[in-house]
Order: C-alpha cells, then structure tokens, then sequence
C-alpha cells in the first residue's frame, strides 16, 4: 500500500507542476490489485476472513463443527473454480499479449500471474484449514 501511496503521490506533485508522469495511475492500480490477491491466502491463514457466526451460533453446539466444514468445503470448490478460471484467463492473456492503450501501454498478462499465484495460495489454504478443523479434537 505504501507503494500505491509513493505512486499516487508522485503523480499528484507532478501534475501540480504540469508534468504528469504518465501511466502511474495504471501502474498504481497494478500495485493494489498484486497486493489484495497476494494477501488472500495470509487473510484465510488468520482466519481474518468475514464469516457469518449467527448463522451456525443458531445450530445445536453438535453441530457446529460440521457445518463449518461444509462451509469449507463450499469455499474450496467456489475459489477452485475461481482458481481455475483465473489462472486459464492468465495464461489467455499471456498468449494474447493482452494490454491496455494509453499513454504509456501495459501488458496484463504479469498481473494477472500474480492474481492467480494469490488465488491458489489462497485456494491451498482454504484445503489446510479444513484439515486443520478435522483434526480437531472436541
């Protein structure tokens, strides 16, 4: 994030001076989109994801372990499918050299590599947290 700050900083002073740097705003978003999906898979490691709570409070206290692995399972076939639908349009877009005009072109293809890297890292911890909660012992 201090990147993104640097980036639009820097942007906003030469701008002042009518000197705009040119593609830092993309470059910048580049930046915050590496750094979302990067951190996916530390967020889920936390356990710092949202979770709704109330709906599995509601259950009889027996069952409460099983719903939260079937919410795990639930989530590893959704980001699985995810997972596998970003890294097929990472590797479309490497083969397409896939690119934004504007005053300075980018390719995608680099970003969105390290979108689907934070999407399976994301996707095998979702697996090790299961395993984690059915090891647990009651």
């Amino acid at each position: 994030m201090s990147v993104v700050m640097f980036l639009l900083l820097a942007d906003i002073l030469f701008r002042t001076f009518a000197t705009p740097i040119m593609g830092v705003a993309e470059l910048a978003m580049f930046v915050m989109i590496g750094t979302v999906y990067a951190g996916l898979a530390n967020c889920e490691m936390e356990h710092g994801h949202v979770r709704v709570s109330s709906v599995i409070e509601l259950l009889p206290p027996k069952l409460h372990r099983f719903a939260i692995l079937c919410t795990y399972v639930i989530a590893a076939v959704t980001i699985g499918m995810a997972t596998w639908a970003m890294c097929s349009n990472a590797w479309a877009s490497f083969e397409d050299k896939e690119g934004i005009a504007g005053a300075v072109n980018y390719v995608l293809y680099p970003v969105k590599f390290v979108m689907a890297l934070g999407m399976i890292l994301y996707f095998i911890q979702i697996i090790l947290n299961f395993f984690q909660e059915f090891k647990k012992k009651d």
